[in-house]
């Protein structure tokens, strides 16, 4: 087994974000999403003209059915390739987003581009094309080319064509825009060396790579996280606008959080995705791939040997069940402390004993200016990124943590729509995650154990959630 390490998150990362460029504040992820006219300067208060425009950008929006999921992939998306790319990694993505919609809800204005980041202008014009499209970075008056796209790459990222609310009013648009290159569909990462030129700082030995199943099921893996926050958005309209717009509209631990089942996600159907089948023993086709894998190559956040892609999908499961003896462990410093879960982990340099979760040290992003932490304690935010989205299901259920809240966000507001569906307010919400936290001695307790509600069920993901018929946000409701 690969156990958990502050590098192993970093491996991680680097696999969900290694298909497009996960940059920091031009790529920020759910409804403070960047948009291509800059952020209207935050208000205290909102004069009728701006309320009006308001309103009536809300209305288009909800003309344009932003918010509305169809059973299927939504027409109303662009996907954009250069004309280098195999067939074979465009039908990939095809199969991919067929899946993901076809189970969470296809949304309009999801966009994504793939480009030859060593092509041509010409190799990629039709890249450029989807970006002039959806107006993407359209205030600046600068031709597109391969290394402006290179230069500005975000997954997810965003535009607003017409401008922002306040100038658009009834002509707002808004795109989702996640922007992916060619490289890491074509290459093993050795061989890559756009790989090695994007996250230099990877302690890997002369030649390893990545193994390919690793590398197939990432790529879903973070389509799912950064589609879910497309449904995320399209659930909050406009809400993040006006008075509350120099606040984030819901808090990083659950924007971030509540994107971080894949495993669950894919766990029950990922046969059904054609391009794994190389990956399921049971299919006709199965040539061995398991048996002859090299297990010396590095497999972070894993628990290798496998012997079908179905064996890292419950490992998967099994450790984000681990959540609750993370999180108590590390606020109650035991010596069997667990270090991390998935993509959440507290530094080993950094001692959680203590540490009170609020809305000052769990709403921001770790790198936000606004992110408050004792000295010592500045990764402890991963402790409410991992375990917060399973305590707002216990206090609720998972239903409601990952469907009825974004249905009630935009009337609402985030904490507005917790107290709805758990019966606590904001400071109670955060008093009761506290206090369950020290409720049990971690230090006697198992690393599976938590209380009944916690973990997610034992059933398809898609059977317990329902996002289908969310109860979206409809005038006069």
């Amino acid at each position: 087994m690969a156990p958990f390490t502050p590098g192993s998150k970093l491996l991680l990362s680097c696999l969900l974000c290694c298909l497009g460029a996960c940059s920091g504040g031009g790529s920020t992820d759910g409804p403070n999403v960047p948009t291509a006219a800059p952020a209207e300067p935050p208000s205290s208060t909102e004069t009728p003209a701006t309320q009006t425009e308001l309103d009536k950008a809300t209305a288009r929006m909800i003309e344009d059915g932003m918010n509305v999921p169809l059973a299927y992939r939504h027409p109303d998306q662009g996907f954009a390739v250069s004309t280098t790319l195999a067939q074979e990694f465009i039908d990939r993505y095809n199969q991919a987003h067929e899946f993901i919609q076809s189970r969470i809800g296809g949304y309009p204005n999801w966009n994504t581009v793939i480009t030859d980041e060593d092509g041509t202008d010409s190799d990629n014009q039709p890249v450029f094309e989807l970006l002039e499209e959806i107006g993407f970075l359209n205030y600046d008056d600068v031709p597109w080319t391969t290394q402006r796209v290179l230069d500005t790459a975000g997954c997810l990222t965003g535009s607003a064509p017409n401008g922002g609310w306040s100038e658009a009013g009834e002509n707002y648009v808004q795109h989702s825009l996640c922007m992916l290159f060619n490289g890491p569909f074509e290459n093993e990462y050795k061989n890559d060396p756009w790989y090695w030129d994007a996250f230099p700082d990877l302690d890997f030995i002369d030649g390893e790579y990545y193994h390919r199943w690793l590398l197939d099921f990432g790529f879903l893996d973070g389509m799912y996280h950064e589609y879910f926050h497309h449904y995320q958005r399209a659930h909050v309209l406009t809400a993040h606008s006006g008075d509350s717009a120099e606040e984030p509209f819901f808090p990083f631990w659950w924007g971030e959080g509540s994107g971080q089942f894949a495993g669950w996600f894919y766990r029950d159907n990922w046969k059904e995705i054609a391009y794994l089948d190389y990956l399921n023993p049971e299919h006709p086709d199965y040539a061995d791939y398991w048996e002859t894998r090299d297990w010396t190559i590095p497999t972070p956040n894993s628990n290798p040997p496998y012997n079908s892609l179905q064996d890292h999908l419950d490992y998967m499961v099994a450790t984000q069940n681990k959540s609750f003896f993370f999180a108590a462990s590390q606020v109650q410093n035991t010596s069997n402390k667990l270090g991390g879960v998935g993509n959440g982990g507290v530094d080993d340099d950094d001692n959680c004993e203590g540490w009170v979760a609020s809305h000052s040290n769990t709403a921001y992003y770790p790198d936000d200016s606004r992110y408050e932490y004792e000295p010592g304690q500045r990764s402890c935010w991963a402790i409410m990124f991992v375990a917060g989205p399973h305590f707002l299901a216990y206090k609720s259920s998972w239903q409601a943590a990952l469907r009825d809240i974004p249905a009630d966000y935009f009337e609402l507001g985030f904490w507005g729509s917790v107290e709805k569906h758990t019966g606590l307010n904001q400071q109670q919400f955060f008093d009761e995650f506290n206090a369950l936290l020290r409720s049990v001695d971690a230090e006697s307790i198992e690393e599976d154990y938590a209380p009944e509600g916690w973990k997610t069920p034992n059933m398809p993901m898609t059977t317990v959630v329902d996002f289908m018929t969310i109860d979206y946000y409809q005038p006069g409701d």
